[in-house]
C-alpha cells in the first residue's frame, strides 16, 4: 500500500456542486487550484449555507480540502454552476478521493477506535448518541435551491471493532449537526453488508493507522416516478489498484418525492458528524467529481421493488397464483402468462407486468409469491417456479423460460441485462444449474449469452445478482424450448438493436430426482438506447444544433465530434485526429464503431482548383460505438505535391 503521505489534517468542509446532463465538474484539491472560499476551478464562487457557515480562514493545507472548525457537525457549501433540468432516467453521480485514520483524538489513538464507533461521543459531556448514527465520510446529492434542502448521502461508517459499512441517509442536512443546545442524529435509512479494516489498508496491530487512497461514490437515477429511484454505493481502494469495488450495495424502488421534483440537483461531500471536543480530525479529501448523464432507457423492467402486489390476494391458497394445468413445455409466442389478478403489480407506471413463461414440467407452479402473506417483508415478492415431479425423464432435468415480449421503448439498441434469481435448495444431489440471457430479434432468430453460474442458495434472502453488457458477453444460437428442451447452437456475433422478445432461460440438473426443485426470479431488466447511434449520443450532451451544429464553437461540427470521438460541449476536445506519415505513405485515424458511417480518404494536388479524388472507401463494420483505428496507405509521388482529406457520405 503506498504510505507517506502528509499527516492527518484538520476537519473537513463539505462542499456542493451542481452539473449539467453529460458533464462533469472535477476538482482535484491536490492540484493547484487546491480548495479556496472563494472561486473554484475556474467556475462560478462556492456560496455557503447560513446555518453552517464556511470559514473564511478555511483553505489550503498539505494540498487537501481542511477548516479549522472544531464544532459539531460539518461545514457546507454549494457549488452556484449552472443547474439542469431533471428529466425521466437522469443519472447522477457524486464521487471523493479520501483518506482517513483510526485513532482520531487522544482517548482513543492507543486503541485505534475509527470515527462512528462506540464511544466515539463524549457520554460524560452528554452526547450519548448510537453508534449507527456518524458517518467517517459521505458522498452526497441534494435537491433544493442553495441549501441543498433534501439529500441523499451515502455514509462510509464504522461497523464494531474491525468492519465498515454504508448507511444511505434521506432527509435535510440542515436537521443534523449541533445547534447549540443539543446534538441532532442522523437516521440511517439503508444499511450495506460490512468489510473488514484490511481491505482499506488499516492495519491497527502493526500501528498503521491510515488508509489507503480510497473512492467513495454515490450514484443515483431517477426511475418513472417518485418511487422508482435506483441508488448505490460503492467503495474503491485506488492504491490495492483493483478496478472491482471493495465494498457495493445498490437499492431499487426507492422512495423520494422530493428529489424527484427538484428542478435541479447538486453533488457533494462531508465528513458527517464529528466529535465536538476532537479539534483537528481525521478525514481528508484529495479529489470531487460530480457528474450528470442520460441513463439509459429500460426497455423491460419487472420487479426489485414491493409494488408487484398489493395486501392478500390468495384466495383460498397461500400461494399467490396457482396456474392449473401449465403442463405446457414448448415455447408459444403471444402467450401471456402474467397473474390476471387485480391487485397484481397495481403500480405499472414504468413497468412490465406482463410475461411469457414455459416450464417442461410441474408439480404445482406458484407464480408471484408475496412473503408478506407470512408478515414478512413486502420486498420478498418474486415468481416462484417450483417444479418437480415422479417423472425422472422431467424431473432430472429441470427447464424454464421467462420472456417478456411487449416493450417499455422502442428496443432501437440493447445495452444491459441484469436478473435476480436463486436457484432454492430443497432439491438434494444438484450437479448443475445454469441460467443464460435470451432474445429474439427481428427476424426471429434466437440468441443466448453464455452460462451464467447460479449456486444454490442458502437462505430465503440469498439471491443472486448477473448484469452483462450485450456488446461484451459472447453470444450464442438458441432454439426456444420444444418438448421440455431448448437447444444452445454455435457461437455467434448477433447485433443486439431492434429485439422483439428478451428474457431468461433457465436450466437445472438434479440427480436423483427430487419434489420441489425450483427456484425464483425477483428482478428482470433490459436497457438501452431508441434512435439511431447519432442521436442517442447528442441526447447524452444535451445538444442545441443539429448534426451541422458546433455547440462549441470550435473546428468541428457536432457529427465530427461523434465520428472522431469528441466532446460537443467542450472546444478543447476534438476526439482523434488523423495523422500523416510522409515516409511510410500512411494515413491513420479512429472512427466511432457505428456502421451507417463510410468514410472516403481522398487526395488532391491543387488545394485551391482541386478536383479532390478517393484513393479508398472505408464502410465501418462494427456497431459497437467505441473507437477504432484505420489506416490508409496513400500513393505519393516524389516530385509532386498531395493534400490528403477524409470525408463521410
Amino acid at each position: 500500500m503506498r504510505k507517506g503521505r502528509v499527516a492527518m489534517i484538520g476537519a473537513l468542509t463539505a462542499g456542493l456542486m451542481t452539473a449539467g446532463l453529460a458533464q462533469a465538474v472535477e476538482v482535484n484539491f491536490t492540484a493547484v487550484e487546491g480548495y479556496v472560499d472563494g472561486a473554484l476551478d475556474g467556475q462560478q464562487a462556492w456560496s455557503t449555507s447560513a446555518y453552517v457557515p464556511v470559514d473564511s480562514t478555511a483553505g489550503i493545507a498539505g494540498g487537501h480540502v481542511v477548516s479549522n472548525r472544531s464544532g459539531m457537525g460539518y461545514i457546507a457549501g454549494v457549488y452556484g454552476n449552472d443547474s439542469a433540468t431533471v428529466d425521466t432516467y437522469d443519472q447522477f453521480e457524486s464521487s471523493i478521493e479520501f483518506t482517513f485514520g483510526e485513532g482520531y483524538n487522544d482517548n482513543f489513538v492507543t486503541n485505534g477506535l475509527g470515527p462512528a464507533d462506540a464511544g466515539y461521543y463524549d457520554v460524560a459531556q452528554g452526547f450519548a448518541i448510537s453508534s449507527q448514527s456518524k458517518s467517517i465520510i459521505n458522498a452526497s446529492i441534494y435537491g433544493g435551491a442553495t441549501n441543498g434542502s433534501e439529500n441523499i448521502e451515502a455514509g462510509l461508517v464504522r461497523s464494531g471493532a474491525s468492519g465498515y459499512k454504508f448507511m444511505m441517509y434521506e432527509t435535510s442536512w440542515e436537521d443534523y449537526g449541533w445547534d447549540g443546545t443539543s446534538a441532532k442524529p442522523w437516521p440511517p435509512t439503508y444499511v450495506s453488508g460490512v468489510i473488514s479494516t484490511n481491505l482499506v489498508g488499516i492495519d491497527t496491530a502493526n500501528g498503521d493507522y491510515i488508509s489507503d487512497l480510497l473512492r467513495l461514490t454515490l450514484s443515483l437515477t431517477r426511475g418513472a416516478n417518485a418511487n422508482d429511484w435506483t441508488m448505490k454505493a460503492s467503495l474503491f481502494n485506488i492504491d490495492s489498484g483493483n478496478p472491482d469495488p471493495i465494498l457495493e450495495q445498490e437499492w431499487t424502488g426507492v422512495t423520494h418525492s422530493n428529489l424527484f421534483d427538484a428542478a435541479e440537483l447538486f453533488g457533494g461531500f462531508g465528513n458527517g458528524q464529528s466529535d465536538r471536543n476532537a479539534k483537528l480530525h481525521n478525514r481528508e479529501i484529495h479529489a470531487f467529481e460530480y457528474t450528470a448523464a442520460k441513463a439509459p432507457l429500460p426497455f423491460v423492467l419487472w420487479g426489485g421493488a414491493s409494488d408487484i402486489v398489493d395486501g392478500s390476494i390468495s384466495n383460498d391458497s397461500p400461494w399467490k397464483f396457482q396456474f392449473d394445468g401449465m403442463n405446457a413445455n414448448t415455447y408459444v409466442a403471444g402467450q401471456d402468462h402474467s397473474p390476471t389478478n387485480s391487485n397484481y403489480y397495481p403500480n405499472r407506471t414504468g413497468r412490465s407486468p406482463n410475461f411469457n413463461f414455459t416450464l417442461n414440467h410441474t408439480w404445482g407452479d406458484r407464480l408471484v409469491r408475496d412473503f408478506n402473506q407470512w408478515n414478512y417483508a413486502d420486498d420478498y415478492d418474486y415468481i416462484e417456479i417450483s417444479h418437480g415431479g415422479v417423472d425422472a425423464s422431467f424431473a432430472t432435468n429441470l427447464q424454464y423460460m421467462l420472456v417478456w415480449e411487449s416493450f417499455l421503448a422502442d428496443p432501437s439498441r440493447v445495452e444491459t441485462f441484469e436478473v435476480q434469481l436463486q436457484s432454492d435448495s430443497y432439491a438434494v444431489g444438484v450437479e448443475a444449474s445454469e441460467m443464460r440471457f435470451i432474445f429474439e430479434d427481428s427476424n426471429g432468430d434466437w440468441f443466448a449469452t453464455a452460462s451464467q453460474a447460479v449456486p444454490t442458495s442458502t437462505g430465503s434472502d440469498d439471491w443472486t445478482t448477473i448484469a452483462v453488457e450485450a456488446d461484451a458477453v459472447q453470444w450464442y444460437e438458441f432454439t426456444p424450448m420444444v418438448a421440455g428442451a431448448a437447444v444452445v447452437g454455435a457461437a455467434a456475433s448477433p447485433e443486439v438493436k431492434e429485439i422483439t422478445a428478451a428474457g431468461i432461460w433457465y436450466s437445472r440438473i438434479v440427480s436423483p430426482a427430487k419434489y420441489g426443485a425450483g427456484g425464483h426470479v425477483r428482478f428482470f431488466k433490459v436497457t438501452g438506447r431508441t434512435g439511431s447511434p447519432y442521436q442517442s449520443w447528442a441526447d447524452q450532451f444535451l445538444l442545441i444544433g443539429d448534426k451541422n451544429g458546433n455547440d462549441d464553437h470550435d473546428a468541428l461540427s457536432n457529427y465530427g465530434e461523434y465520428i472522431f470521438g469528441g466532446n460537443p460541449t467542450n472546444s478543447t476536445d476534438v476526439g482523434i485526429k488523423p495523422i500523416w506519415n510522409a515516409v511510410s505513405g500512411t494515413y491513420s485515424y479512429s472512427l466511432r464503431g457505428d456502421d451507417s458511417l463510410v468514410a472516403v480518404i481522398k487526395t488532391t494536388d491543387n488545394l485551391v482548383l482541386g478536383p479532390w479524388g478517393p484513393v479508398e472507401t472505408n464502410t465501418v463494420a462494427v456497431a459497437d460505438e467505441v473507437m477504432h483505428d484505420y489506416s490508409t496507405v496513400v500513393p505519393v509521388d516524389a516530385d509532386s505535391q498531395k493534400y490528403i482529406k477524409i470525408s463521410f457520405e
